[in-house]
């Protein structure tokens, strides 16, 4: 599944009837909206994101060859030592830590093998000339206790050094010959041109006597300096692998995250973000023993896995402070596939009105995720305002409602915003860092089944 953005998106702030320093959206929409959950500005971003998960890597073929000539635009994993792809050689996973991006990242633990090298690549930048090339970065994580102290995933693509069209080995960069000191156990987010200061290898340096095709016998050399010695270089074409890869090779045991790599050139800028699939979104996602790969629930077996694909929340809620009012019906099945509810109505989407805002705030959205846990009947889901409302479109809202199932105990609602659309998507697929500003429900309830 794959969210993209790079539309600039914008929250004003005023100050509510109340005399409280809020947004634009938490005097209107979202009041009582913590500060701490907008930013003062939001600042557009020129850089696009896609999220890749599991289900995105290329499954077509365990041949390089023959997915270079598919020409897809995908992600595959890829063992180095026997130059196949293996799409089991990795994990995608939730962590470590905090990673820049979302909540996840590509896991490579090396085998006993002394030769385990093993890498997230594509084949989808292949023919870019290395001096159109404007951003080049990827964010790793490099556990402790086995490896060097400075051990560091490192990033690595096919070269054509002088336009001929013909492998000429790979060029390499490695933290290490960048840094003096790799922290490890955090995440380190390395920008490979660095204003044309970042320092690269060539793979083919040792077995040329420790020279370059050039005659230049620096192991290491600046990425202006590769440019202005050889202007015609680029990535190579059909076989336009580009990578960042766990192990030198080995050492054994050793564990390896990669996360957001930034590929960008004047026409765009895109980073992709690795992330894990937390639960299933299709009956399809469940068979074949798929249940199995789930973390958030995980499942005893298939029939409870398709259980919570057919999960539905609905509501229609009243309430106070400011008086607003939302309708929504969401389903975990995948956003992109509405269908109809049993009323049906369509589902996956929802309908907010505020009557504090001046002239009645209203309009209706589609939820872009939604979490549905029949077990504690609650829900989280993540729609945009849409355009037309100055100063709150483009904003993305995470929703929370619970059904409480007490005879006099009212139903519970909350939601707060971000401009982030990778915050909406942590915080509506996790939970984590949401934080709703809780109302009164005055009228109305949640059903969850």
């Amino acid at each position: 599944m794959r969210y993209r953005f790079n539309k600039p998106y914008k929250a004003a702030w005023l100050r509510s009837k109340k005399g409280l320093a809020v947004s634009a959206l938490a005097a209107s929409a979202l009041a009582l909206l913590p500060a701490a959950a907008l930013p003062l500005a939001a600042h557009a971003s020129p850089v696009s994101r896609v999220v890749v998960t599991p289900a995105d890597l290329d499954y077509t073929s365990s041949s390089p060859a023959a997915v270079a000539a598919d020409g897809l635009n995908e992600w595959f994993l890829y063992n180095d030592s026997t130059d196949t792809v293996d799409n089991t050689l990795g994990t995608f996973v939730t962590g470590p830590a905090t990673p820049s991006n979302g909540v996840g990242s590509v896991q490579f633990t090396l085998g006993a093998s002394p030769d385990d090298r093993k890498n997230v690549a594509t084949y989808q930048f292949g023919s870019t000339k290395l001096s159109a090339i404007t951003a080049l970065s990827y964010s790793a994580y490099s556990h402790s206790g086995v490896a060097g102290p400075n051990e560091a995933p490192y990033l690595n693509f096919n070269v054509d050094l002088n336009g001929s069209g013909t492998w000429q080995k790979r060029l390499v960069y490695v933290p290490s010959a960048n840094l003096a000191t790799v922290p490890q156990d955090t995440w380190n987010t390395y920008n490979t041109i660095s204003g044309g200061n970042a320092l690269w290898t060539w793979s083919g340096y040792a077995a040329s006597g420790n020279r370059w095709p050039d005659n230049n016998t620096s192991e290491y050399r600046t990425w202006s300096n590769i440019l202005a010695s050889f202007p015609s270089a680029r990535v190579l074409p059909g076989d336009g692998w580009l990578g960042v890869r766990v192990g030198e090779p080995g050492p054994t045991g050793y564990t390896g995250n990669v996360d957001a790599l930034t590929f960008g050139t004047a026409a765009a800028t895109t980073t992709y973000d690795f992330e894990p699939v937390l639960y299933p979104t299709s009956k399809t996602d469940c068979t074949h023993n798929g249940w199995k790969q789930f973390t958030d629930p995980s499942f005893k077996n298939q029939g409870q896995c398709i259980k919570w694909v057919n999960s539905e929340a609905e509501g229609n809620l009243a309430m106070s402070g400011p008086s607003q009012k939302i309708r929504f019906n969401v389903r975990n099945t995948a956003p992109s596939s509405y269908g109809r509810d049993h009323n049906n109505r369509k589902a996956n989407t929802v309908e907010y009105w505020n009557y504090d805002y001046p002239g009645t705030l209203h309009y209706t959205a589609a939820a872009a995720c939604a979490y549905v846990n029949p077990w504690t009947n609650e829900t989280r889901f993540m729609f945009q305002i849409p355009t037309g409302h100055p100063g709150l479109s483009g904003l993305y809202v995470v929703a929370y409602a619970k059904e409480t199932k007490g005879r006099h105990t009212p139903d519970l609602y909350g939601h707060a915003a971000t401009s982030s659309l990778a915050t909406a998507m942590q915080w509506c697929k996790t939970g984590v860092g949401f934080a709703p500003s809780m109302y009164t429900v005055t009228k109305g309830n949640v059903e969850v089944e």
